[in-house]
């Protein structure tokens, strides 16, 4: 466990109880369910009396989740998508599983779509100006999902011509989005 020092006392219990309870979670897959049923024990706690209310409490969220964003594909990008990815398979001899492939392309697209940079570089910038902007996002966010499918993300990051053909088709759209949040 890590060590910490804080002034607060209940900050640095929170803390500390945060720290042993993301041992335990694997946030990279949720909605899994998560049974921690004699993993974490909290002692040493203290119950104060707090405010008392009548009536029907107000209640208001603690922490607003932030909500997921789904980059949408239209069956026409699909279809090209799909094209490439073949033609891709031909011409380097490789056998990507194009439904793997599609669904990891649309991850990065959607990590794209959440980018501070893009969309600054959206509303600040022509279409033309804003290409170079988009493939260099294009690495960034594939190197935070390079793990899952790393034979294709190699190819794309070593090759400037398949990395514009396959992400090419989104640029547009991207550019529009962004320009309109």
């Amino acid at each position: 466990m890590l060590a910490s020092c804080f002034e607060d006392k209940e900050l640095h219990q929170k803390y500390s109880f945060i720290i042993g309870l993301e041992s335990f979670l694997d946030i990279r897959r949720p909605g899994g369910g998560y049974d921690l049923t004699g993993k974490i024990q909290a002692t040493n706690f203290l119950q104060k009396k707090g405010e008392t209310v009548s009536g029907k409490p107000k209640i208001d969220p603690i922490i607003k989740l932030p909500t997921t964003t789904v980059f949408n594909i239209l069956p026409a990008k699909l279809k090209k998508l799909s094209e490439i990815i073949s033609e891709i398979n031909k011409k380097s001899g490789t056998n990507f599983a194009e439904d793997k492939i599609v669904q990891y392309i649309l991850r990065i697209m959607e990590g794209i779509q959440k980018s501070e940079k893009l969309k600054i570089s959206a509303e600040n910038n022509t279409e033309k100006d804003f290409s170079f902007a988009f493939f260099d996002e294009i690495k960034t966010v594939m190197m935070d999902e390079y793990d899952n499918h790393r034979e294709f993300s190699k190819m794309i990051l070593e090759n400037e011509d398949i990395k514009k053909q396959t992400f090419g088709i989104f640029e547009k759209q991207i550019y529009e989005q962004l320009r309109q949040k």
